[in-house]
């Protein structure tokens, strides 16, 4: 089973501790690439999860 990744803020994610973009790379091409999601705002943090929990 898989679950998603979100990461919250993209600044941080992207630039600072550039995590995000490995781990992007990484799952290119396998299941779990569209459950990774990075953003700014809280609201799509909680959307992302309501997604997800509804496909279970």
């Amino acid at each position: 089973m898989v679950s998603p990744m979100i990461f919250l803020g993209e600044d941080y994610w992207k630039c600072k501790k550039p995590v995000f973009p490995l781990l992007a790379q990484l799952a290119a091409g396998r299941e779990y690439s569209s459950l990774l999601a990075i953003t700014d705002s809280v609201d799509e943090v909680i959307q992302q999860i309501e997604q997800f929990a509804a496909t279970l």
